[in-house]
This record gives C-alpha cells, structure tokens and sequence, in this order.
C-alpha cells in the first residue's frame, strides 16, 4: 500500500514511464452522498521493454468532493478481467 502524495505520485510516474496505450472505460457511476460517489471500469494497456505485453483490468475508485473539486479519496485495481 501507497501513502501519502509524494510516495502516490513517485508510483505512478514510475508506473506511466514502463507502459504505453492505456485506455480506461468507466462501467458505472453511483452517487453515495452529496460530495461522495463510487465509480467502477476497466483499464488496458501495453508494457514497454523487449518483449512487451498487453495488461487489462479492472478498478473501483471512491470521489470526494472538497469545495468545487471532486478528488481521488480511495483506489484499488486488479489485472485480469
């Protein structure tokens, strides 16, 4: 498990420099409160390297509403469909 927003952002970057082509379709979205809502989809993309490999799965984000911005409050995601 990541924390915090340096440690967040240091995974990702080094996630986003080792892929290419990803694509993320949103299946559902459910509002859970006024400034909450819950949302399901899939991902694909390819690793970059010598023998590249296409990744696909599935994610479940939670939002929160902070002022006027909706901001990631939890994330999980699997490979595999």
């Amino acid at each position: 498990m990541v924390h915090g927003g340096t440690a967040i952002g240091a995974m990702w970057k080094s996630m986003a420099e080792q892929v290419s082509d990803p694509k993320v379709v949103t299946l559902d979205v459910k509002p859970l409160h006024p400034s909450a809502a819950r949302e399901i989809g899939t991902f694909s993309l390819k690793t970059k390297g010598p023998t590249p490999q296409e990744v696909t799965g599935k994610y479940v984000v939670v939002w929160e509403k902070v002022g006027n911005d909706w901001k990631l409050a939890a994330d999980i995601w699997n490979d595999g469909r």
